[in-house]
């Protein structure tokens, strides 16, 4: 009987889960709990070519990096923090004032996807069965209405614990692909067990 329940359990698993373009097929661990971590931008591209200037806009240097962070309450903002070689070089520094913060929120200034979303902070919602995920501003009370015009919406091609992709088109018609990397390994639940 036990193998039975088992059975159709992982059947029912496998019919449901949504599949994203480049995966997981299947995932034990919820979607929800897998976008929820601290982001660093690794690969960025526009109309299918990479693009060094959007990528290079998430960064400072070799010192700073504006990490994306998504929480699993529905709230995402954005962070400066030192890149993960630069604080191991530093003795694991932790991130304080830097003066090209300054020079790494002037960048920001001049990306799509973060003029559009991601500047400060605001409320992140699934739509369409957790194929897209919307950003939008603090003032947005219902991310998934569609006449919402200052939320960005992006389809998910990727959702992996430790890299996600997420794609969107401009007000300029062109296709732009982000590729994350997550900061920290483990799910808010695994963090939340080995405290």
């Amino acid at each position: 009987m036990k193998k039975i329940a088992l059975t159709l359990f992982v059947f029912t698993l496998v019919l449901s889960s949504c599949k994203y373009e480049e995966g997981p097929g299947i995932s034990l661990i919820s979607k929800r709990d897998r976008i929820s971590n601290e982001w660093s931008v690794i690969n960025y591209k526009i109309d299918g070519n990479d693009n060094d200037s959007a990528l290079k806009s998430f960064k400072s240097g070799d010192s700073l990096e504006m990490l994306l962070t998504i929480s699993r309450s529905g709230y995402f903002s954005t962070n400066p923090q030192y890149t993960r070689a630069f604080s191991k070089a530093n003795n694991n520094k932790l991130h304080s004032y830097d003066p090209n913060l300054i020079e790494l929120y002037s960048h920001l200034k001049n990306n799509y996807f973060a003029q559009n979303a991601l500047v400060n902070s605001g409320r992140w919602a699934f739509h369409q069965k957790h194929n897209n995920v919307h950003f939008g501003n603090n003032g947005n009370s219902d991310l998934s209405e569609a006449r919402n015009t200052d939320v960005l919406k992006c389809e998910i091609i990727q959702l992996k614990n430790k890299e996600m992709k997420f794609s969107f088109v401009a007000l300029d018609g062109k296709k732009h692909l982000i590729t994350f990397e997550a900061w920290n390994y483990e799910t808010p639940r695994q963090r939340a067990k080995n405290n």
